[in-house]
């Protein structure tokens, strides 16, 4: 999920210098930091984006930076 982010700042044209999260259903994902302790946030490079997206196939990712758009990625199925 870094990776994602990386990407993210990228298309975006932001700049490194907050903080994020990624929520999926409940559970919210973002980086750990020395500097803030935040124990509700998983550590985002500990699961893979393609885990999440299989799990609760119709909720999406919402992408949580603060003070930015909501970003949402969801997992598309052909039939």
């Amino acid at each position: 999920m870094r990776n994602l982010h990386k990407v993210l700042q990228r298309v975006m044209e932001w700049e490194n210098y907050h903080l994020y999260q990624f929520v999926k259903d409940r559970d919210s994902y973002g980086p750990k930091s020395r500097d803030f302790d935040m124990p509700e946030v998983q550590n985002d490079k500990s699961v893979p984006l393609a885990a999440l997206l299989l799990r609760s196939p119709g909720s999406g990712l919402t992408n949580g930076h603060l003070n930015q758009p909501k970003i949402s990625c969801e997992q598309r199925t052909h039939y």
